[in-house]
């Protein structure tokens, strides 16, 4: 049997180094969760968190993926809670990436807390809460009465005037009554002087 003089070499550096470049990739590769595992999440909602505003008709969530429709109550559900309590008026409804929830027609203004549980496509649930607030009524102030309309009265040309307009009349009355006096007697004067030449 043939017989080797030199002993047997074992693997090189650059072998173990590309067996241990593998090794690191695969288990990088293993550990990133792929599009089917990684549980899907709340993009929006409607109204938005925080809002204030009218008395809405329904709440609606929108995610990211489409949702598992597990049936009514099973795994897809929001509570709407508000001052007068429960707020709601049917079951949820799943819809896509979406979850619809009718509300109540008479919401009386104020604070409501949403509580919601949806089922990711990867079958995991998840769940959060948001809160809306609803206004009240109209606060428009009430048009106040309109003044009444003014009317413009033109003295006619036979009218007695009153106030501070009558005393020119009056002090022009006065001066010709003074007059008239006053050439009363002056006529009487010369009566008399007229009657003593005679005599």
């Amino acid at each position: 049997m043939p017989t080797y003089g030199g002993a047997m070499r074992g693997p090189g550096p650059a072998r173990g180094l590309l067996v241990g470049l593998g090794l690191l990739v695969g288990l990088v590769v293993l550990g990133q969760p792929t599009a089917a595992q990684a549980h899907d999440e709340l993009v929006a909602t409607l109204p938005a968190d925080g809002a204030s505003v009218a008395a809405p008709t329904e709440v609606v969530l929108s995610f990211a993926e489409p949702l598992l429709d597990l049936g009514a109550g099973r795994g897809n559900r929001v509570v709407v809670i508000g001052p007068g309590g429960p707020a709601t008026s049917a079951g949820t409804v799943v819809a896509g990436a979406r979850l619809l929830q009718q509300l109540r027609p008479d919401l009386a203004p104020g604070r409501y807390d949403v509580t919601w549980r949806a089922a990711s496509d990867d079958g995991h649930p998840v769940s959060g809460t948001f809160s809306f607030t609803v206004r009240g009524g109209s606060t428009t102030p009430a048009p106040s009465a309109a003044p009444p309309p003014t009317v413009s009265r033109t003295p006619s040309a036979d009218s007695t005037p009153t106030g501070t307009s009558g005393a020119p009349i009056r002090a022009l009355t006065l001066g010709a009554a003074e007059v008239a006096g006053g050439a009363l007697l002056l006529l009487l004067a010369v009566v008399a002087i007229v009657v003593r030449r005679r005599r």
